[in-house]
């Protein structure tokens, strides 16, 4: 079945005079004419992006540039990557004097189209402005990394591979006192011995090209204090934690009390320790040093004393489900006495959009975080589930990740990362998550654990597993090998199988030791645990297809306070659900924006359908519509550009039955065609792409 464009001739005007203006803002007509074609557009048009770009492109034309700069950043919030409205903003921010911002959006312009970057900086803001630029002209999506440290050198504005280490990371908004400061994480080893090879290797590309080459890095909220600083407790409050990391080595620091005892000690370099104060104190140091966030103690009966994120990345639920559950025994057991989801679908087949999905309850293209070439900001008006827990109190962190999306600030509720891009196994996530919460028993924690163990990878890249190599035969181990594909390219062979449920095993056996320690530890009404994946994997599928039924197929599970005891359940629910279940659980307001909804069992209503979308740039868009019974599949003719749009004029729908993978006729289609239309409003195009884009991608859609 074809995707047919409806009201064809409503959508026939709308494109006459989408054109009419693009041709006029070429030919810099910003006249009358302009002016009655945007009306007349602006009735038609079902999205009011264009609209605004428009009317910023004529108040700019026509020397208003606060009006000009008031549309384009109300088109700007909604969408993120589009090359005239970044050369708008650039222009405009430049003309207004502010070149910092006009940077950045140079520097999109740059790093996506390879726009020539002509902005005068004044001498005493270069510091800030190169940190600026790095920003929007990386393209590594793992903090502390980057590809494009911008630097000041003999030859002028050069870039390179390096890592934020010993320094703030760079931030595109700064209201927060406490900004995200990289360390050295090195638990109970020899002070210093990382962080000189750590300084060492900070500006060369081996630390920040071969998956931070092992290296864990220690991302907190902080301040650098020049010399001293005086801290008091908050009211009612008997302690606080204080963070602190030393700049130079062997660093001494005095901790001067209310009561008048005058303390020493040594401060490491660029690695935190942690000191109990219970009274105000003076803290000085004769070299400026890093203050991280304290940290206040005390439990609310408000909130629950642990509050623990699961996050296994790429763990196939599907394929789990397959095998009976038996790689994953401790799982089912701990979590039957909640909530198993068993058909939650994921909202996207990789991580990158997926997560920010997950923190805040909303669809990629409502995120604006899909593309991997460029970071931008999440809109501040979209509190995330980090945000949401800090403002309950809870102390918010990260005990282990791999450092996505800290650039893109979808991170920016906690107040501490321990990250490295690829060694994140749940085995030191559970020891480090047991070893914080004895460590910060007397306050309330919420943490993520994000884990690698059921993620493949491309065998000609990443070691795998000792059991995967001495158990499969050389055929199986070797036929293959030098495949080198992205995760979700990754064909159904026998190592990438084998490989992924050892992890699973060796996950779930791990994770029985934190099970225990809550459950020994923890009363019922005390705890809150989640478990979830952001995706499965295409491993398990005979025909390569990005939203197949185990890469869409997550997990998705709850137990603790709250949570009724109805194990296995059967109802359609999406990775997005899992903010409002959250929030229901644990008493936040869920914001007007998010797309998510609360599953029937927690007394939300049921869903009737679940959406799933790959929106890669230069492949074709896809859309995976399910019910309970049926799958609909949406695939554009063309590639999708750079901003996650795409032309779904006759775009191919196909209906399955989800029990026996039939094919149906083009009838089943029908039910489903409105829901396709409302949710992909702000995605398709309908053949109205910015012309500038376009010329830029020229092979991407067959063009000379």
């Amino acid at each position: 079945m074809i995707f047919k464009e409806e009201d064809t001739g409503r959508w026939d005007a709308c494109r006459r005079y989408f054109f009419s203006l693009t041709d006029k803002v070429q030919a810099g007509q910003f006249d009358d004419r302009y002016l009655l074609d945007l009306i007349e557009f602006r009735k038609l048009s079902e999205t009011d992006v264009e609209t605004a770009i428009f009317y910023a492109l004529y108040a700019a034309a026509n020397g208003s540039d606060d009006v000009a700069l008031e549309y384009a950043e109300k088109a700007y919030h909604k969408r993120k990557i589009n090359l005239t409205l970044w050369r708008l903003l650039r222009d405009c921010f430049e003309r207004k004097g502010d070149a910092i911002r006009a940077l950045i959006f140079a520097g999109f312009t740059a790093c996506f189209y390879a726009d020539p970057i002509q902005i005068p900086i004044p001498r005493e803001r270069v510091d800030e402005a190169m940190l600026k630029l790095s920003l929007s002209m990386n393209n590594k999506k793992y903090a502390p990394v980057t590809n494009s440290r911008m630097r000041i050198t003999d030859q002028g504005v050069g870039s390179q591979e390096a890592t934020y280490v010993g320094e703030f990371l760079p931030q595109f908004q700064t209201t927060d006192p406490f900004r995200y400061w990289s360390g050295v994480y090195a638990e109970r080893e020899q002070h210093d011995i990382k962080t000189y090879i750590a300084e060492y290797l900070k500006d060369h590309e081996m630390l920040a090209d071969y998956g931070d080459a092992e290296f864990v890095f220690d991302i907190m909220r902080a301040k650098e204090i020049p010399s001293e600083v005086t801290v008091d407790l908050p009211p009612d409050t008997e302690a606080i934690i204080v963070p602190l990391a030393g700049k130079g080595e062997f660093q001494q620091v005095w901790f001067q009390q209310d009561d008048g005892e005058n303390l020493m000690g040594r401060l490491a370099k660029w690695q935190f320790q942690f000191f109990r104060l219970n009274q105000k104190t003076k803290i000085t140091s004769k070299a400026p040093f890093i203050l991280g966030k304290p940290i206040p103690l005390g439990h609310s009966p408000k909130r629950r004393k642990v509050v623990i994120n699961i996050f296994l990345d790429a763990l196939s639920w599907q394929a789990v489900k397959e095998r009976n559950y038996d790689l994953v025994p401790n799982i089912m057991n701990f979590f039957r006495k909640g909530v198993i989801f068993d058909d939650t679908r994921t909202t996207s087949e990789f991580t990158l959009p997926a997560y920010p999905a997950i923190e805040t309850g909303m669809y990629p293209h409502h995120t604006q975080i899909f593309n991997e070439k460029g970071s931008h900001s999440l809109n501040a008006d979209i509190l995330t589930l980090g945000e949401q827990m800090r403002n309950l109190g809870y102390y918010c962190t990260v005990p282990i990740g791999s450092g996505d999306v800290i650039y893109d600030e979808v991170t920016r509720g906690y107040d501490r990362l321990i990250v490295n891009q690829t060694s994140t196994y749940i085995h030191t996530g559970v020891g480090r998550a047991i070893q914080q919460l004895q460590a910060f028993h007397e306050c309330d924690q919420f943490m993520v654990l994000h884990t690698l163990d059921a993620h493949p990878w491309s065998q000609s890249g990443v070691g795998i597993p000792l059991e995967t190599q001495t158990q499969l035969s050389l055929h199986d181990l070797l036929i293959g090998a030098d495949e080198a594909e992205m995760s979700v390219n990754l064909t159904d062979r026998l190592v990438y199988r084998h490989w992924v449920e050892v992890g699973i095993r060796e996950a779930d056996r791990s994770l029985k030791e934190l099970f225990d320690f809550i459950e020994a530890n923890y009363q019922d009404d005390e705890y809150l645990i989640t478990l979830y994946s952001d995706h499965g994997t295409t491993i398990y599928d005979k025909v390569h297809y990005r939203l197949s039924k185990h890469v869409a197929g997550s997990a998705f599970m709850v137990r603790g306070g709250g949570v009724p005891a109805v194990g296995l359940d059967e109802e359609l629910v999406s990775t997005v659900d899992i903010y409002p279940v959250l929030a229901h659980l644990l008493g936040f307001p869920v914001p007007d924006n998010v797309d998510g909804q609360l599953p029937a069992v927690f007394g939300g209503k049921p869903r009737k359908y679940a959406y799933s979308m790959s929106m890669f740039p230069a492949q074709t868009f896809k859309l995976n519509v399910c019910d309970k019974e049926h799958e609909c599949r949406v695939e554009s003719r063309e590639v999708t550009d750079e901003d996650g749009r795409v032309d779904l004029r006759d775009a191919s729908v196909e209906v399955y039955d989800r029990r026996t993978e039939e094919h149906l006729p083009n009838a089943a289609a029908e039910p489903f065609i409105p829901h396709i239309r409302d949710f992909t409003r702000e995605i398709d195009t309908h053949g109205m792409q910015w012309p500038d884009m376009r010329a830029k991608r020229p092979k991407w859609y067959g063009l000379p």
